[in-house]
């Protein structure tokens, strides 16, 4: 799917694959497996939620099981280069 400059409400959005441009989020329900990767530029959400499914899943459930095993240091460094920090670590590097 290819959206531009539409309003999405109260629906079921399965976003791998996807481009939206512009558009509004009200209410849906969005969904990444992480299969295919998927563009959100410059959306408007208003309470949504979002859903994780498949490999996407597995990837958020391994940085949870890594965080409680102790790699602490690790998935902080995960977020911190996600959110563009100065300094963050790289995470795929080992040391």
């Amino acid at each position: 799917m290819i959206a531009h400059d539409q309003k999405f409400e109260n629906v079921t959005i399965y976003l791998d694959g996807s481009s939206f441009y512009r558009c509004q989020f009200e209410r849906c329900n969005l969904i990444f497996c992480g299969v295919l990767g998927f563009v959100l530029d410059n959306p408007t959400m208003t309470n949504c939620n979002w859903i994780a499914q498949g490999p996407a899943l597995q990837t958020l459930q391994m940085l949870g099981t890594l965080y409680k095993a102790g790699a602490v240091d690790l998935v902080e460094g995960i977020i911190r280069n996600i959110k563009g920090e100065q300094g963050a670590p790289n995470p795929g590097k080992s040391n």
